[in-house]
């Protein structure tokens, strides 16, 4: 019983130090519209680009991203009816609103990262939803398999 713990542990301890060990830039969110979405954050700034991106390109890339889920972005009349909540109609109204929203936002943000991954193939750009939802960039290579080519997450340790 005791060796199968130690198994784990070890396991454990070689994925927290790959996990450790992968370069990538985690693009930030910021909060606007008085709580009710999120923006990325196109500032390069405090942000360890580990060389894959250069600041202009990154700002460049993270601008489209924003511009690309404007039109799922909350509009004022979802703000009037949030607090309107005391009433409860314009609750449910807001409810319906909101998860038809964040549907919308999901599907534009995913074209947003198809486009930015066929403009750079080099990098790989992905949302990811555990531990935290956060928006990455990878470095990618491509390796053959068969007839086919797959692209696979290249992780790079620190020497």
């Amino acid at each position: 019983m005791e060796e199968s713990d130690d198994n784990s542990i070890e396991s454990h301890d070689e994925q927290a130090t790959q996990q450790r060990s992968r370069l990538r830039i985690i693009v930030p969110q910021r909060v606007i519209g008085g709580g009710l979405d999120s923006k990325f954050e196109s500032d390069p700034y405090d942000i360890n680009l580990h060389k894959l991106l250069t600041a202009r390109d990154y700002t460049a890339s993270i601008n489209r991203i924003n511009e690309l889920i404007k039109p799922a972005r909350s509009k004022s009349i979802d703000t009037i009816l949030l607090y309107s909540g005391a009433l409860m109609l314009p609750l449910v109204v807001w409810g319906v609103r909101h998860r038809m929203l964040m549907k919308k936002r999901k599907k534009l943000l995913l074209l947003a990262i198809d486009e930015f991954n066929d403009r750079h193939p080099q990098l790989y750009m992905r949302w990811n939803r555990r531990p935290l939802s956060i928006l990455t960039i990878e470095r990618t290579y491509f390796r053959f398999v068969g007839e086919n080519i797959t692209m696979e997450t290249a992780l790079y340790r620190k020497k």
